[in-house]
């Protein structure tokens, strides 16, 4: 006896929808593709974690700040007695830096990331030449010096910081952070 509101079980035959072969090449590829990505995101990170790190500086790096020196009107001239070129270096924080490989010497720097997007060129007397948006935001009354900054390889495999003679009046503390961060730069030197 059947019950009217109960359906009966029929047995019926369900079909199963082949699978269709020309799919499995996408198949293959699709999951290809997810794994390069997530290679590829992984080596990005990992590529700007060591790029980004600091550097491991032995004694804290103190921030002073320098007075000012006096302004002067657009219509003086200083005289040298005004601007005398010292040899204390201006002290700075370096903050995060990139690594920069300075190839044809064999070593390698930090270099602070305030230079930004970096190039360098050197010279038949062993002057590594920096080119960078921080040094060209030297006025135009300096713009000689632009091409002053950098780093020099003396014969006994010393290096010591490149910079202009005189300092620039229009832009002193500008001048003093290049020269500053290229002395902290110096200090890491080390073999690639």
């Amino acid at each position: 006896m059947t019950d009217p509101l109960i359906p009966e079980l029929v047995e019926t035959e369900v079909e199963v929808p082949e699978r269709n072969p020309h799919l499995v090449p996408w198949i293959t590829v699709g999951a290809i593709a997810v794994v390069a990505i997530v290679v590829s995101i992984l080596l990005v990170t990992f590529g700007r974690a060591e790029s980004i790190a600091p550097t491991a500086d032995p004694k804290p790096s103190t921030s002073e700040t320098t007075s000012p020196s006096p302004s002067t009107t657009p219509s003086e001239t200083p005289t040298p007695t005004e601007t005398p070129k010292t040899d204390d270096v201006p002290a700075v924080t370096m903050g995060p830096s990139q690594r920069l490989a300075i190839e044809p010497w064999g070593v390698q720097a930090q270099l602070s990331n305030k230079f930004g997007s970096s190039q360098y060129s050197i010279d038949a007397q062993q002057n590594l030449v920096l080119t960078s948006p921080l040094i060209e935001k030297l006025p135009e009354s300096c713009a000689a010096m632009r091409k002053q900054f950098g780093i020099t390889k003396g014969t006994d495999g010393k290096y010591v910081v490149l910079r202009p003679g005189e300092k620039c009046a229009e832009a002193p503390e500008l001048y003093d952070e290049i020269w500053g961060q290229l002395a902290e730069t110096v200090k890491t030197i080390k073999p690639l």
